[in-house]
């Protein structure tokens, strides 16, 4: 269990967050602005995950196949070896 006064944050709040070198690069402006880019690795599974639902779908009719075929592409399987 983690003491909570020595939790990240817990002696400076946000600013201390902002400020951990595991953060560093973060572009908190453009978080809060919603300006931030999705990372290209992000993107890329994202892609390869709509485009091999694509095809299972253009294979099925829309039916109780298409639906399990949804509930599939809501598994996030493919952050499993993130």
């Amino acid at each position: 269990m983690v003491e909570e006064k020595e939790r990240l944050g817990s002696d400076g709040g946000t600013d201390s967050l902002k400020r951990h070198p595991g953060f560093g690069g973060v572009d908190w402006d453009g978080i809060l602005e919603c300006h931030v880019n999705v990372p290209d690795e992000i993107m890329c599974r994202l892609e390869v995950a709509l485009e091999s639902h694509h095809l299972e779908e253009s294979h099925h009719s829309m039916d109780s196949n298409s639906i399990a075929s949804l509930e599939e592409l809501n598994t996030p399987l493919w952050l499993d070896d993130w």
